[in-house]
């Protein structure tokens, strides 16, 4: 049988397979030998760079009637005149779908072929379009091309920037149809909708609550029935899911198989430790774009969310008292309950939450990380400082 080979046609190495030279082909299209005379931006390619040019000549020769707005290109002003017209050529083969743009109909073509045939040579991380890797790519170069004019703060992505950009110019193009409030962040304007949904026709017959679709319900209905199909063969412990399983078994073969490269802590789960990275590059990608407030992850973007819009989803089936996120109401079950897990083993002392605990345990560890940088005293709890820090500024507003 004869052995095929794959040789880069770039610099000649040779591969066993196309997967090994299509990663390889990734560091070529990495060099940047294309650069803008006026900004020196380098580029992969010459049409890259042609494009790029037309920002700093300020030519938006294509010009909708309709809305005013401006493009750079033929191409584009096609795109977006569709938007208007509603009319949508590219059609989905496989289901009928849509699209009124090739690449969005590409884009959704891979949801029924799941293939990714793009990999990542850092992280051998796959993906199904070159476009979704070379954004990916970023993420390890830590190159963000796209600067913002007026703070400079750089983004991976356009869609990132012009998001962003919205902060500055107090844009909020997303209206809600029912009470015609506006958002910056279509995502912002989809959990908004949510208070207004009150109609919920999928009703559990067992305890009577309602959710929007049949798929939430049946996620629901496991709770009733008690069935647990799959066994911890450790403990016994039953889970719904196989993928709360799996979480679990972690737990007794101790293993923690991602590691941070900076502090080397462990985690169990990949999402834990990007979650953690963070903490180090003190990056907050998620952004309020009511009080422009950062945040680590989307879900604590979206319980701080509803703050502004006053929803409290999380109801004490008990008492009726609502919350804004699903671990404050946990925390309340625990007033009903009298449950208090979390046990001072120098006194015996029992906390609801871990949060009560280590507060109460630098009692016995004389440990106090809050600090006053005005004087140096040091506290137990961060609500002591913030009042010792009023002392000071009641002090000084009287000298005056």
């Amino acid at each position: 049988m004869l052995e095929v080979f794959f040789p880069c046609e770039i610099c000649g190495k040779v591969f066993a397979n196309k997967k090994y030279l299509r990663c390889h082909e990734q560091i070529h299209s990495l060099e940047k030998k294309y650069k803008c005379n006026v900004c020196e931006k380098a580029f992969r390619r010459n049409e890259h760079l042609k494009k790029h040019n037309m920002i700093h000549e300020q030519e938006n020769p294509h010009v909708c009637k309709l809305c005013n707005r401006s493009f750079r290109t033929r191409f584009s002003f096609g795109i977006h005149w569709r938007t208007h017209t509603k009319e949508k050529p590219y059609v989905c083969d496989m289901c009928g779908k849509s699209f009124g743009d090739r690449s969005s109909m590409r884009r959704h073509h891979i949801l029924h072929t799941k293939e990714k045939s793009y990999i990542c040579f850092f992280c051998n991380k796959s993906f199904a379009l070159k476009s979704y890797l070379n954004v990916h790519i970023r993420t390890h170069t830590q190159e963000k091309p796209y600067v913002c004019k007026v703070c400079k703060k750089g983004f991976i992505t356009k869609a990132a920037l012009d998001i962003h950009y919205r902060v500055h110019t107090k844009e909020k193009p997303f209206a809600c149809n029912v009470c015609d409030k506006t958002f910056s962040k279509r995502s912002n304007l989809n959990i908004h909708y949510t208070s207004h949904l009150k109609i919920r026709s999928h009703v559990c017959e067992i305890c009577g609550l309602t959710f929007k679709n049949k798929y939430s319900l049946n996620k629901h209905l496991s709770v009733h029935s008690q069935e647990r199909p799959h066994k911890c063969n450790e403990c016994g412990k039953g889970f719904i899911r196989k993928s709360y399983l799996k979480q679990h078994v972690l737990i007794h073969t101790q293993k923690r198989p991602y590691s941070c490269e900076i502090c080397r802590k462990a985690f169990r789960c990949k999402s834990n430790l990007k979650t953690h990275s963070r903490t180090h590059t003190a990056e907050k990608p998620y952004e309020c774009d009511v009080c422009a407030k950062s945040f680590l992850t989307k879900t604590y973007l979206k319980d701080h969310y509803r703050i502004h819009i006053q929803e409290k989803p999380f109801e004490c089936k008990l008492c009726h008292k609502a919350y804004f996120n699903k671990w404050h109401l946990k925390i309340h079950y625990n007033s009903h309950s009298d449950i208090k897990p979390f046990e001072c083993d120098v006194c015996n002392k029992t906390f609801s939450t871990s949060g009560n605990f280590k507060c109460h345990f630098r009692i016995h560890s004389k440990e106090k990380p809050y600090v006053c940088d005005i004087c140096c005293k040091a506290f137990t709890q961060k609500g002591n400082l913030n009042y010792h820090y009023r002392l000071h500024l009641k002090a000084q507003s009287s000298n005056l």
